[in-house]
């Protein structure tokens, strides 16, 4: 025997692994330095495709061996941080109590709705007959900002909140002097039923009949005398 099959025989015998086990089979992974093909796991024991029902693709796969453990990665090491972990309790819309305590004191301060007492009713005449025309003899009360300018002066003088719609309708409905508040005779409910048998609407009867009468009044009033009307007829 030779000195060369000597050595061969000892190297074969040191080798814990079989020369036909160093290649893998058809289908598992290449060699190291070699590109896996598309669409298969690199190593051996990987986990399945997302979907497959057992765990997802960014879980720790229990079948994998322990030395392999260390290739897997978890979403939360993926992603970035969520720019919303570093908001504050004020950003996420949570109050200090600092913040809690002006807020009482801005509650405390702001002025309560204005309700329609015998001084506001009063007041809110002399400050709207005050902007009466000398040259018209008219109130100017369609020109623009005329309420406005009425309800900061009301809101003003009594520390109480008025809006400017509210100011304008209690004039228009009651406070203005060329209103006429007297209930309609026998003989205007005539005219209006014969209105509305014409097909004229509230607002036409009123403008044609009864200029002076307030609109709510005249409303209510139509609408009380049709429905009369209708019950009649059935």
């Amino acid at each position: 025997m030779s000195l060369d099959s000597v050595m061969e025989d000892m190297r074969q015998a040191m080798d814990p692994s079989p020369s036909h086990l160093l290649s893998p089979p058809v289908g598992h992974a290449p060699p190291v330095g070699h590109a896996p093909p598309v669409g298969h796991a690199p190593l051996v024991g990987d986990a399945p495709p997302v979907g497959d029902g057992r765990f997802s693709s960014f879980e720790e796969n229990p079948s994998r061996p322990p030395d392999d453990q260390h290739r897997t990665v978890t979403l939360d090491k993926l992603l970035p941080p969520s720019p919303l972990d570093a908001l504050s309790d004020r950003d996420h819309g949570k109050r200090t109590e600092e913040e809690e305590g002006d807020e009482g004191e801005e509650e405390n301060g702001t002025r309560d709705n204005g309700t329609w007492t015998d001084v506001a009713r009063s007041l809110l005449s002399s400050i709207v007959m005050s902007q009466l025309d000398p040259s018209t003899g008219t109130i100017p009360t369609r020109k623009p900002g005329f309420w406005v300018k009425i309800a900061e002066e009301m809101s003003n003088q009594l520390n109480l909140l008025f809006t400017s719609s509210q100011c304008r309708n209690r004039w228009v409905e009651y406070e203005d002097p060329s209103l006429d508040h007297a209930e309609l005779t026998e003989d205007q409910k005539e005219k209006m039923k014969t209105c509305i048998l014409q097909g004229q609407n509230w607002q036409r009867i009123k403008k044609d009949r009864f200029p002076n009468k307030p609109n709510n009044y005249i409303k209510n009033t139509f609408y009380t005398m049709l429905r009369k009307m209708n019950t009649e007829d059935q």
